[in-house]
C-alpha cells in the first residue's frame, strides 16, 4: 500500500486561521474527527495533514487550500474591532458571528474592485463631537411623517436601510448568529463602511416602536 501523501501546510498560518477563526483546539479537531493531539502536531510542525484532512480544514475555515501553503500568516482579515450591538462583551465572538464579518468585508472588497473610485463612496459625517455626529446621522432622509406611517417591522427596515445605502454605507443581514450574542454589528472604513443586521431580531418582534 503506497505511503498516504501530506499536505506540507505551514503550521503557523494554519494555527493562525483557526484562532482567527474562533476555534479551539478541542472543538475544531471534534468538527475534523480527529484527536486534539493531532492539530497540535499540524500547528507544531511535527505532522502534516492528508490533503483530505487539509480540504476539510479548509472548509471549515472558510480558505482555500492554497492559503495554508503561505510562507507567513497575513494580517488580519477580521475587522479588529468590529462595534457591536449587544448586551454582552462579544470581543471573542462566536464562529457563526466571526464567519459572518469576514463575509461582509470580503463582499464589500468584492464591490471595491468593481469601481473605478472608491474614494467618491466616502462617508460624509463628521465625528468631532458625539453631538454634532449624532444630529448628522439622524439626518438622513426620513421625514417624521414616514416614521410615524410605519406599520410594521419589515416596513421600517426597509425605509431605513434604504436611507442608509443612501450614505453609501454597505447594509448586510444575517441570521447566522444569536441575538443574544449581537442584534448587529458596525464596521468602520473611510470609504464604504459596513452595518451588520442580525435579521432575527425582526422575526420576533409584533410591533415596532418609533422614535419621534
Amino acid at each position: 500500500m503506497p505511503p498516504t501523501t501530506r499536505a506540507p501546510v505551514n503550521p503557523d498560518v494554519l494555527r493562525w486561521a483557526r484562532e482567527l477563526g474562533g476555534f479551539e483546539v478541542e472543538d475544531f479537531a471534534r468538527r475534523l474527527q480527529v484527536k486534539p493531539e493531532r492539530v497540535a502536531q499540524w500547528e507544531s510542525g511535527e505532522s502534516q495533514p492528508t490533503f483530505r484532512q487539509l480540504h476539510d480544514v479548509a472548509w471549515l475555515l472558510r480558505r482555500p487550500p492554497t492559503f495554508f501553503f503561505l510562507e507567513e500568516a497575513p494580517s488580519p482579515d477580521l475587522p479588529q474591532p468590529p462595534d457591536f450591538r449587544s448586551s454582552r462583551d462579544p470581543s471573542q465572538g462566536s464562529v457563526q458571528l466571526r464567519r459572518e464579518l469576514q463575509a461582509a468585508v470580503q463582499r464589500r472588497s468584492r464591490y471595491l474592485r468593481l469601481v473605478d473610485q472608491p474614494s467618491l463612496f466616502k462617508l460624509n459625517i463628521v465625528m468631532n463631537e458625539l453631538e454634532e455626529a449624532a444630529v448628522t446621522a439622524r439626518a438622513v432622509g426620513v421625514t417624521i411623517t414616514e416614521q410615524v406611517g410605519i406599520r410594521d417591522a419589515y416596513q421600517a427596515m426597509h425605509l431605513w436601510v434604504s436611507a442608509i445605502e443612501r450614505l453609501d454605507v454597505l447594509v448586510f443581514q444575517s441570521t447566522a448568529f444569536s441575538l443574544d450574542e449581537a442584534r448587529g454589528a458596525s464596521i468602520f472604513f473611510d470609504a464604504l463602511p459596513i452595518v451588520l443586521v442580525n435579521a432575527k431580531g425582526f422575526s420576533c418582534c409584533s410591533e415596532f416602536y418609533v422614535d419621534t
